[in-house]
Protein backbone atom coordinates (compact mmCIF):
# COMPACT_ATOMS: atom_id res chain seq x y z
CA UNK A 1 0.00 0.00 0.00
CA UNK A 2 1.14 3.49 -0.80
CA UNK A 3 2.42 5.63 2.05
CA UNK A 4 1.74 9.35 1.72
CA UNK A 5 3.72 12.13 3.39
CA UNK A 6 1.64 14.65 5.32
CA UNK A 7 2.60 18.13 6.50
CA UNK A 8 5.94 18.06 4.65
CA UNK A 9 7.04 14.75 6.16
CA UNK A 10 6.04 15.44 9.75
CA UNK A 11 3.40 12.69 9.50
CA UNK A 12 2.56 9.81 7.17
CA UNK A 13 -0.66 8.18 6.01
CA UNK A 14 -2.08 5.09 4.33
CA UNK A 15 -5.54 5.13 2.72
CA UNK A 16 -7.34 1.79 2.76
CA UNK A 17 -10.61 -0.10 2.79
CA UNK A 18 -11.23 -2.09 5.96
CA UNK A 19 -13.68 -4.96 5.88
CA UNK A 20 -14.99 -6.36 9.15
CA UNK A 21 -14.69 -10.15 9.45
CA UNK A 22 -15.52 -10.56 13.10
CA UNK A 23 -18.63 -10.10 15.21
CA UNK A 24 -16.80 -8.06 17.83
CA UNK A 25 -17.71 -4.93 15.86
CA UNK A 26 -16.08 -1.72 14.77
CA UNK A 27 -15.45 -0.46 18.31
CA UNK A 28 -12.85 -3.20 18.80
CA UNK A 29 -11.29 -2.58 15.36
CA UNK A 30 -10.99 1.15 16.04
CA UNK A 31 -9.61 0.58 19.54
CA UNK A 32 -6.92 -1.75 18.22
CA UNK A 33 -6.06 0.53 15.28
CA UNK A 34 -5.57 3.45 17.65
CA UNK A 35 -3.68 1.38 20.24
CA UNK A 36 -0.32 2.07 18.61
CA UNK A 37 1.31 5.14 20.06
CA UNK A 38 1.56 7.91 17.48
CA UNK A 39 -1.21 6.52 15.22
CA UNK A 40 -4.71 7.78 14.52
CA UNK A 41 -7.22 5.90 12.40
CA UNK A 42 -10.01 7.89 10.79
CA UNK A 43 -12.92 5.89 9.36
CA UNK A 44 -15.20 7.39 6.68
CA UNK A 45 -18.59 6.81 5.12
CA UNK A 46 -17.50 4.84 2.03
CA UNK A 47 -20.29 6.21 -0.16
CA UNK A 48 -18.75 9.68 -0.44
CA UNK A 49 -15.01 8.97 -0.54
CA UNK A 50 -13.96 9.69 -4.12
CA UNK A 51 -10.51 8.14 -3.72
CA UNK A 52 -7.39 7.92 -1.60
CA UNK A 53 -6.17 11.40 -2.50
CA UNK A 54 -9.47 12.86 -1.26
CA UNK A 55 -9.17 11.51 2.28
CA UNK A 56 -5.38 11.67 2.56
CA UNK A 57 -5.41 15.34 1.55
CA UNK A 58 -8.18 16.00 4.09
CA UNK A 59 -5.97 14.40 6.77
CA UNK A 60 -3.01 16.48 5.55
CA UNK A 61 -4.94 19.74 5.90
CA UNK A 62 -6.26 18.64 9.32
CA UNK A 63 -2.70 17.87 10.45
CA UNK A 64 -1.53 21.33 9.39
CA UNK A 65 -4.58 23.00 10.95
CA UNK A 66 -3.77 21.45 14.34
CA UNK A 67 -0.07 22.25 14.06
CA UNK A 68 -0.77 25.91 13.21
CA UNK A 69 -3.68 26.13 15.70
CA UNK A 70 -6.17 27.01 12.94
CA UNK A 71 -8.35 23.97 13.60
CA UNK A 72 -12.12 24.43 13.87
CA UNK A 73 -12.88 21.07 15.54
CA UNK A 74 -11.46 19.80 18.81
CA UNK A 75 -10.74 16.31 17.51
CA UNK A 76 -8.51 15.28 14.63
CA UNK A 77 -11.06 12.99 12.99
CA UNK A 78 -13.76 15.69 12.92
CA UNK A 79 -11.25 18.19 11.51
CA UNK A 80 -10.46 15.64 8.80
CA UNK A 81 -14.19 15.28 8.05
CA UNK A 82 -14.44 19.09 7.73
CA UNK A 83 -11.78 19.15 5.03
CA UNK A 84 -13.20 16.08 3.28
CA UNK A 85 -16.58 17.84 3.13
CA UNK A 86 -14.94 21.20 2.28
CA UNK A 87 -16.90 23.03 4.97
CA UNK A 88 -16.45 24.59 8.40
CA UNK A 89 -19.86 23.29 9.51
CA UNK A 90 -19.23 20.37 11.85
CA UNK A 91 -22.80 19.06 11.66
CA UNK A 92 -22.66 19.00 7.83
CA UNK A 93 -19.26 17.27 7.79
CA UNK A 94 -20.44 14.63 10.26
CA UNK A 95 -23.65 14.09 8.30
CA UNK A 96 -21.63 13.42 5.14
CA UNK A 97 -18.53 11.56 6.31
CA UNK A 98 -19.18 9.98 9.70
CA UNK A 99 -19.50 6.28 8.98
CA UNK A 100 -22.42 4.09 9.84
CA UNK A 101 -20.93 1.31 11.91
CA UNK A 102 -23.59 -1.02 10.55
CA UNK A 103 -21.55 -1.25 7.34
CA UNK A 104 -19.16 -4.16 6.92
CA UNK A 105 -16.69 -2.10 4.82
CA UNK A 106 -15.38 1.34 5.67
CA UNK A 107 -12.78 3.60 4.12
CA UNK A 108 -9.98 4.66 6.43
CA UNK A 109 -6.89 6.80 6.64
CA UNK A 110 -4.21 5.63 9.04
CA UNK A 111 -2.09 8.61 10.12
CA UNK A 112 1.16 8.02 11.97
CA UNK A 113 4.35 9.66 13.10
CA UNK A 114 6.36 7.32 10.85
CA UNK A 115 5.74 5.02 7.90
CA UNK A 116 6.49 2.04 10.16
CA UNK A 117 3.77 3.00 12.62
CA UNK A 118 1.25 3.23 9.77
CA UNK A 119 2.28 -0.22 8.54
CA UNK A 120 2.08 -1.61 12.09
CA UNK A 121 -1.47 -0.30 12.39
CA UNK A 122 -2.39 -2.00 9.11
CA UNK A 123 -0.96 -5.30 10.40
CA UNK A 124 -2.91 -4.96 13.65
CA UNK A 125 -6.07 -4.36 11.63
CA UNK A 126 -5.37 -7.50 9.60
CA UNK A 127 -4.36 -9.84 12.39
CA UNK A 128 -5.59 -8.72 15.79
CA UNK A 129 -8.78 -7.01 14.65
CA UNK A 130 -9.51 -9.87 12.24
CA UNK A 131 -10.33 -7.58 9.33
CA UNK A 132 -9.41 -7.47 5.67
CA UNK A 133 -7.43 -4.41 4.54
CA UNK A 134 -7.19 -3.44 0.87
CA UNK A 135 -5.88 -0.52 -1.13
CA UNK A 136 -8.35 2.21 -1.97
CA UNK A 137 -9.00 3.40 -5.53
CA UNK A 138 -11.05 6.16 -7.10
CA UNK A 139 -14.77 5.44 -7.28
CA UNK A 140 -17.03 6.76 -10.04
CA UNK A 141 -20.10 5.90 -7.92
CA UNK A 142 -18.84 7.91 -4.95
CA UNK A 143 -17.90 10.74 -7.31
CA UNK A 144 -21.50 10.95 -8.54
CA UNK A 145 -22.88 11.10 -5.00
CA UNK A 146 -20.24 13.54 -3.81
CA UNK A 147 -20.83 15.76 -6.83
CA UNK A 148 -24.46 16.15 -5.77
CA UNK A 149 -23.85 16.41 -2.01
CA UNK A 150 -21.16 19.10 -2.33
CA UNK A 151 -22.96 20.98 -5.09
CA UNK A 152 -20.09 20.90 -7.56
CA UNK A 153 -21.12 22.73 -10.71
CA UNK A 154 -20.69 21.70 -14.33
CA UNK A 155 -18.33 24.69 -14.82
CA UNK A 156 -16.11 23.52 -11.97
CA UNK A 157 -15.92 20.04 -13.47
CA UNK A 158 -15.06 21.30 -16.97
CA UNK A 159 -12.31 23.54 -15.59
CA UNK A 160 -10.39 20.52 -14.30
CA UNK A 161 -9.68 19.02 -17.74
CA UNK A 162 -9.82 15.52 -16.31
CA UNK A 163 -10.06 12.14 -17.99
CA UNK A 164 -12.82 10.78 -15.73
CA UNK A 165 -15.65 12.04 -13.55
CA UNK A 166 -13.96 10.75 -10.40
CA UNK A 167 -10.74 12.58 -11.24
CA UNK A 168 -12.66 15.80 -11.98
CA UNK A 169 -14.62 15.63 -8.72
CA UNK A 170 -11.45 14.86 -6.78
CA UNK A 171 -9.70 17.88 -8.31
CA UNK A 172 -12.66 20.13 -7.45
CA UNK A 173 -12.60 18.88 -3.87
CA UNK A 174 -8.84 19.45 -3.57
CA UNK A 175 -9.28 22.99 -4.87
CA UNK A 176 -12.04 23.65 -2.35
CA UNK A 177 -9.89 22.23 0.47
CA UNK A 178 -7.10 24.65 -0.43
CA UNK A 179 -9.54 27.58 -0.41
CA UNK A 180 -10.97 26.45 2.93
CA UNK A 181 -7.49 26.38 4.40
CA UNK A 182 -6.67 29.85 3.06
CA UNK A 183 -9.90 31.35 4.41
CA UNK A 184 -9.06 30.21 7.92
Amino acid sequence: MKIYRLDRGRRYAIACIVELRTESGWAEVIRKANSIEGVQAIFFNPNLVVGPVHVVTAADYATRAFRTKRNVAKSFHVETFLFAATTNEISRALQLFQPSFKECKLHAVIVGESPQRCENAIEILRKEANSSVKSMERSEEAALLTLKELGISEQELRATRSSSLAEAVEKCILSRMAMLSIYR
